[in-house]
């Protein structure tokens, strides 16, 4: 059942904030997390003094700028999916590959994680609303934290304080007056940082609470703060385990930005940071986030910095990327962009290659040798039209990454290619918006994900061949797709005849295409890897033209 669109949207105002509008509803297929986000404007600011009234329960979809997702609750620790369900999926396992043409893509990589026993491997997971959940980074840091150890949780941030949602591994509540800036609106109120969203304020109540709602390791006790310095000292109060720890951040009249590592006495699964006492004038706590870490030395942390609606191009505009990103020295940076990028308007726009490739040489010239790996979309439908601007998406990642000499990671194709994601939401692996995939599916994003890098390494281990670095994944493509042209042409010129493309309009239906060209559906469905008759305006056919007499459709 959809849910209507509140506009006037509610929020559960209390002076302790916990998760807008969160609810776990049941159905038929498990438990429902749905949560509510606006972010309308460019600054957020939320009185203490708003929040009196008594607890309401709003349920919103909205799907503009800001992707809200319905996510079904499960085992966060899923198992390794049935090679039945990667058949059903049409996902080739053979093709999940890292694709490199320069052997010292990702190096930082494999030197890291050669010595993870001994020294932290990192990994930053930047993207949009694929990626704010956590569900996939997840998977990723669950999968490497299995085989190196346990480095982690990484970057943390109160999301409610910005009214966006928060991951599914943990929620957020706060007090006070903040002022937020998020990447998914430039220029943003708060000049930003890695994560990609940022908060201020100089209310003297001012407080968050962070509270996994995972098992946590209580070895998970350095905070690194990421903060700005004031001109005056800044005093706040963590407090975790019924244990208070009073800090200071120290004053420059610089500004500086700067990491404030904090070891806690005890973790319990909960943290809260909270200003000790009144702000000195015309002082502000800025706060970019923190990272949460193990007191033990190596291990892996895969940090999650998603915001929904973010685009290449706020990388950009990030004035403290640079050194935050110097404060984490990760070995890997994962660019997980691309849908906001053309699923509107289903139209890549020029302007894009060189942003990617603007983004690329800060990203390189912050961290020097760091392996960075691009990826590409999946197969997408907006507003019941299939997009078809991901084959072309997906190629240019591939030609951007061999020119930048970075790494890259197939999805599209991967994950069935062109008209795949019907077979997605059908089999309960994407969500009925087919643009977002459900908890499964983004399970099984992180799983194929962590095995494609287990798989790179073991070519490193191995010594890689010539042909493994020279992109094996579009390589082996390129063969399968040459040898299947050439005995498709022959199959072609001795039964169907002409090939040509189609174009689905309004209207049209599987039957009434089979009947205008003489065709059977079960021939369309067949020649187009349908595993159904459902179709979209937009989405493109292949058809061919039986040679001599015509014939009746099959019925």
């Amino acid at each position: 059942m959809k849910r209507p669109l509140n506009k006037q949207l509610q929020r559960p105002v209390q002076t302790s904030h916990k998760g807008a509008g969160r609810k776990f509803m049941t159905h038929s297929k498990g438990n429902r997390y749905t949560n509510s986000q606006v972010g309308k404007t460019n600054t957020v600011t939320i009185q203490s003094s708003m929040c009196r009234n008594t607890r309401a329960t709003v349920y919103t979809l909205l799907f503009c700028c800001v992707f809200t997702l319905s996510i079904p609750i499960g085992d966060l620790q899923a198992k390794e999916p049935d090679a039945s369900v990667l058949r059903d999926l049409r996902v080739d396992i053979g093709l999940n590959q890292i694709n490199y043409t320069q052997k010292n893509a990702l190096q930082s990589f494999h030197s890291a994680y050669a010595d993870s026993w001994m020294r932290r491997l990192r990994i930053i997971h930047l993207g949009d609303s694929h990626v704010q959940p956590g569900i996939s980074t997840g998977r990723l840091r669950s999968e490497l934290q299995q085989r190196l150890g346990d480095g982690g949780y990484g970057l943390m941030f109160p999301y409610t304080i910005a009214n966006a949602r928060d991951p599914v591994d943990y929620y957020s509540e706060y007090t006070g007056e903040w002022q937020c800036g998020l990447s998914r609106r430039l220029p943003p109120a708060v000049p930003l940082g890695v994560l990609g969203m940022a908060c201020q304020t100089e209310d003297k109540d001012a407080s968050f609470t962070l509270q996994f709602k995972i098992p946590v390791s209580p070895d998970w006790r350095i905070v690194r703060l990421f903060v700005r310095r004031a001109a005056r000292p800044v005093r706040l109060l963590l407090i975790s385990a019924k244990h208070k720890l009073r800090v200071t951040v120290p004053a420059s009249s610089k500004g500086e930005h700067m990491p404030l590592q904090v070891k806690l006495p005890a973790f319990d699964g909960s943290l809260t940071v909270r200003l000790a006492g009144r702000l000195p004038t015309d002082t502000q706590f800025k706060f970019y986030g923190l990272s949460l870490e193990s007191i033990h030395p190596g291990g892996v942390i895969v940090d999650m910095a998603g915001v929904g609606a973010t685009r290449f191009r706020a990388q950009l505009n990030a004035d403290h990327l640079d050194e935050q990103l110097q404060a984490l020295r990760p070995n890997m940076i994962i660019l997980d962009y691309g849908t906001n990028e053309y699923l509107y308007r289903d139209l890549i726009k020029p302007t894009l290659m060189p942003q990617i490739k603007e983004v690329i040489t800060r990203l390189k010239n912050a961290v020097p040798g760091v392996s960075i790996l691009l990826t590409s979309t999946q197969d997408l439908a907006y507003k019941g039209v299939a997009v078809t601007s991901g084959d072309q998406f997906a190629q240019m990642i591939a030609h951007i990454a061999q020119q930048t000499q970075v790494a890259w990671y197939n999805w599209f194709h991967i994950s069935g290619g062109a008209n795949s994601i019907l077979r997605w939401t059908e089999l309960g692996f994407a969500q009925s918006d087919n643009v977002h995939l459900t908890l499964r599916g983004y399970h099984l994003k992180g799983w194929l994900l962590a095995k494609a890098l287990l798989r790179a390494v073991g070519w490193s281990d191995q010594g890689a061949t010539k042909e493994q670095r020279r992109s094996p994944l579009i390589n082996k493509y390129r063969r399968k797709k040459k040898a299947a042209t050439r005995s498709h042409k022959r199959r072609s010129r001795r039964k169907k005849g002409r090939k040509f493309t189609y174009k689905i309009k309004r209207g049209d239906s599987l039957s009434s295409i089979a009947a205008r060209y003489r065709v059977s559906v079960a021939e369309i469905k067949r020649w187009n890897r349908l595993s159904s008759s459902r179709i979209y305006p937009r989405q493109k056919l292949t058809l061919y033209r039986h040679r001599g007499k015509s014939r009746r459709t099959r019925r």
